[in-house]
């Protein structure tokens, strides 16, 4: 992957240029001026930028371009390395290793909680990073400023035209493993068949083959993705036998496909692809092995657990040689041993190993223990559904995130870990800023959920214990090892000088996970109305008191649960609220309705509240919006209430009610 090594048709190579600011932006701008004019299908990650890393998924580029000026992401290189074919370039344009430990990256707004900035961060990922790529690349080649359009020249030569791309032509025909799928996918209703593999492997290229394939026996309805272009290739391939579908147009139809063809099929909320899948007869799609594109991992691990449930006849597919490149590609060496992407499969540890106390993992050895780090990040992928590089970077860069483990004895490697985040209370005017809904700083989940969703103001001035993540190994699962992580931590919290008021964690709507979190002591607050792109529950937040103010904190939110509680319909559409006795509302909850009226609460924040409110008033609505209050606690459809109202969309909705609320309190 050197600028010296010959490159092997249909090998792709990666290239590490490090320049000041000003060389490379003219050098990035020279590019984009060369570009335009060429037939090279190239991909530039910079400041112009602007459209999400995976909505160029399932595409396909001779060059690659990811400036680190503009702010660095694991996942960006690691997901888009893959749209680049054999024969083609990938470029890294960093500053000069001393500087990008100190630089002010864009990419810490995203990564960072507030308050920690770019000075907070001990750039441990990019310490080991950066030593990692120069033992795979060499030193970065240095440019200066006369010397970029020679470069450029350099770079667009290097591209190897000559090696077959998908981009152009067809392949010949089906490959060993496609054609094995395609003699064991037959035509059936219920069924689903499922290709996962990872990138570059002919999965979208496949889909159009089982298109031909599956034509004679059942009319073809249609493929479908998140974006048109990521059908791209599977459209090619099926030369006319298939046509794009939008999901939303899917859904909405009233149309039952007899076959449906999905491709990209983790970059799909995972409620959208249940839905799509409930809709037609038949259905394969096509998605990554890793999926921590989208809904992450919540494909891998719960998607089949959905399927079951809906009664639906499963079948996996396998792709394992890339046809995209060359096998032993350099590149793709390189994206799972640095960028952490291995395959979690079969790498843990027999439980017959004795395993050690849980210990606290010191970050900075860490950094330097490339093994160690990959293990952990080995665990954390198998375990949760949606865990990447960029958690990589998180773990080392953030001051607030702290991991505890359980090892093999005297190994470093893990069977359990815990990641925890610290949530420090904000200043005075943030903390006014926030309750007023005027702000909403980076991070810090729980206490803006138990403010803003609850009610629970004290939560901003209080620290709080978030859990990020538990994972354990699945040889080792069901022996307390999760528990023994909890108690460690309340043990190790105690020693300590100051500690939190509470703890607390979130995570998908899961009969097994309640119940362990209540197993241990925590308290369910609040569940989500809708269901998450991720793991397609609604998220749930638990918390356990760990002092006399955390104890507090847990009263005021079981109230404003139990006023949820209350006023939910005995069943759907249903006229009947207040089941339960309520007190009067408090003044502070007759705040929450003031900030709603002023458009600093959700409507779902304070919909129990204005029920309570409308029960025990005199001062009634307006007969309509008396009926749209009704149908919206009912769970009704805001296309019904907007006829209700005369308004149409939510928007216009929530803020009609905003004033007829304001009207009479």
């Amino acid at each position: 992957m050197t600028d010296t090594a010959e490159a092997r048709p249909r090998h792709r190579q990666l290239r590490w240029l490090c320049a000041d600011a000003s060389g490379s932006q003219r050098l990035l701008e020279q590019l984009h001026e060369r570009l335009a004019d060429s037939a090279v299908r190239a991909l530039i990650v910079d400041d112009r930028f602007k459209r999400r890393y995976q909505d160029y998924l399932g595409q396909e580029y001779d060059l690659l371009l990811v400036s680190a000026w503009s702010g660095f992401s694991p996942n960006v290189l690691a997901a888009l390395s893959a749209t680049v074919r054999g024969g083609g370039l990938i470029i890294l344009l960093t500053p000069a290793p001393a500087q990008w430990l100190t630089y002010d990256d864009p990419e810490y707004a995203r990564l960072l909680a507030h308050p920690w900035t770019a000075l907070d961060s001990p750039a441990y990922f990019l310490r080991y990073f950066i030593g990692a790529l120069t033992a795979s690349t060499g030193a970065p080649r240095r440019f200066e400023s006369g010397a970029i359009e020679d470069m450029v020249d350099e770079f667009l030569g290097c591209i190897q035209a000559d090696s077959p791309s998908a981009a152009t032509t067809a392949i010949s025909g089906p490959t060993d493993e496609q054609a094995s799928v395609l003699a064991n996918l037959e035509a059936a209703s219920g069924r689903v068949d499922i290709i996962s593999a990872e990138r570059g492997r002919g999965k979208s290229t496949l889909l159009g083959y089982l298109a031909g394939s599956l034509a004679a026996a059942e009319p073809i309805s249609g493929i479908t993705a998140l974006h048109p272009w990521q059908c791209s290739v599977a459209l090619r391939q099926a030369a006319g036998s298939l046509n794009f579908r939008a999901p939303d147009e899917i859904l909405q139809s009233g149309q039952r496909p007899a076959l449906l063809f999905i491709d990209e099929a983790a970059a799909l909320p995972l409620p959208m692809l249940l839905a799509l899948i409930d809709c037609a007869d038949q259905v394969v799609l096509a998605s990554t092995s890793h999926g921590y594109e989208g809904s992450g991992q919540g494909f891998r691990l719960r998607l089949a657990g959905h399927l079951q449930a809906r009664g639906r006849e499963v079948h996996w597919h396998a792709l394992e040689q890339p046809v995209r490149w060359d096998a032993q590609d350099p590149v793709e060496a390189f994206v799972a041993r640095i960028l952490l992407f291995q395959n979690t499969s079969g790498i843990q540890p027999p439980p017959s190993k004795a395993i050690g106390s849980p210990e606290v993992i010191d970050k900075t050895i860490l950094a330097d223990d490339p093994a160690a780090l990959a293990a952990i990040m080995r665990l954390l992928m198998e375990s949760h559904y949606q865990t990447s590089a960029d958690d990589a970077r998180v773990i080392l860069d953030s001051p607030g995130i702290q991991l505890s483990g359980i090892f093999v004895a005297d190994s470093s490697e893990p069977v359990a870990i815990l990641m925890t985040d610290t949530e420090e209370p904000f200043e005075d005017a943030l903390r006014e800023a926030i309750w007023q809904g005027r702000r909403r700083p980076r991070g810090h989940l729980t206490q803006q959920v138990l403010a803003q969703q609850l009610g629970v103001e004290a939560a901003l001035e209080s620290t709080i214990v978030r859990i990020v993540r538990v994972a354990v190994a699945s040889a080792y699962r069901r022996q307390g090892l999760a528990s023994s992580l909890l108690a460690h931590l309340e043990a190790f919290e105690d020693k300590a000088e100051a500690g939190s008021a509470l703890h607390a964690a979130s995570f998908g709507n899961d009969p097994v996970s309640l119940a362990f979190w209540l197993s241990q002591g925590y308290t369910l607050v609040r569940q989500g109305q809708r269901q998450s792109g991720s793991h397609g529950g609604e998220a749930l937040l638990v918390i356990k008191p760990m002092e006399e103010s955390g104890e507090q904190l847990t009263r005021d939110a079981l109230l404003a649960r139990g006023r949820a509680l209350a006023t939910e319909p005995a069943e759907p559409a249903s006229d009947s609220h207040c089941l339960w006795p309520q007190p009067a509302l408090e003044p502070w909850e007759r705040e929450l309705i003031g900030l709603f009226c002023d458009g600093a609460r959700p409507i779902e924040a304070v919909l129990p509240l204005l029920l309570i409110d409308r029960c025990q008033s005199s001062a009634e609505l307006e007969a309509p919006w008396q009926s749209a209050l009704r149908d919206l606690a009912g769970g009704g459809d805001w296309a019904a209430i907007g006829r209700l109202t005369g308004l149409s969309g939510k928007k216009a909705i929530v803020a009609g009610l905003r004033l007829a609320v304001a009207r009479i309190i």
